[in-house]
C-alpha cells in the first residue's frame, strides 16, 4: 500500500479525493478532502474492496454507462453474499462442535 496515495472517496464518490494516510501508531486511515470522511482501518486489507470497485464504478457512472455500473454492483453483491453464507456455515459448524 502506498501511503499518501489517492482513491475515490467511499462516501461522496469524488474521484481521487480520499488520501490514504498512516496514524502515529502505523495504522492506515482514509481522509477525504472533499466531504471530510475519516475512516480508521484495522488493517490494510480493509481498503481492498473500495479500491477495487469504487474507481471503475465511478468511471462507469461518469461515462453514463448505467448498465455496466449495475452489473458491477450485482457481481459485488453476489460475491459478498457468497462470503457471508460461507461465514455463517463456518460459524454454525463451530457452534455445533
Amino acid at each position: 500500500m502506498t501511503f499518501g496515495g489517492r482513491i475515490h472517496c467511499m462516501f461522496c464518490c469524488n474521484p481521487m479525493a480520499a488520501e490514504i494516510k498512516q496514524d502515529r501508531n502505523g495504522r492506515p486511515y482514509v481522509i477525504c478532502h472533499v466531504c471530510g470522511l475519516r475512516a480508521f482501518l484495522k488493517t490494510e486489507m480493509s481498503l481492498r474492496g473500495p479500491t477495487m470497485i469504487w474507481g471503475p464504478l465511478v468511471r462507469a457512472l461518469q461515462a453514463g454507462d448505467v448498465e455496466a455500473a449495475k452489473a458491477m454492483l450485482a457481481k459485488e453483491a453476489a460475491v459478498a453474499k457468497e462470503n457471508f453464507d460461507h461465514e455463517l456455515t463456518r460459524d454454525a459448524e463451530l457452534v455445533a462442535k
